[in-house]
């Protein structure tokens, strides 16, 4: 249902995605803030599409966003303990 969105997304996804990283840097409390509330709009957006595509829509944007953030973690944790850690980096 989302090929076509995300194929006519993917054409300016990088200039927008810098454009917003520029406005919103350095990613303190002020600017995490602000971005929550431009995310806020989003939802409303979504609201007025047809209702099986805004949720799909809305479900494949928090898909997304929770592979992010455990693309960071496992980044992050890869990085900093390059090693094993029992009940730390693995289950026991």
């Amino acid at each position: 249902m989302l090929r076509l969105y995300y194929k006519e997304v993917e054409k300016n996804f990088k200039t927008h995605f810098e454009v917003l990283v520029k406005k919103f840097a350095p990613f303190d409390e002020e600017k995490i803030g602000m971005l929550k509330e431009e995310l806020n709009h989003l939802n409303i957006v979504i609201s007025k599409l047809d209702k099986d595509f805004g949720e799909t829509l809305r479900w494949s944007l928090a898909k997304y966003a929770t592979h992010v953030k455990d693309s960071e973690h496992v980044f992050v944790d890869s990085f900093i303990f390059p090693f094993l850690i029992r009940g730390f980096t693995e289950s026991y």
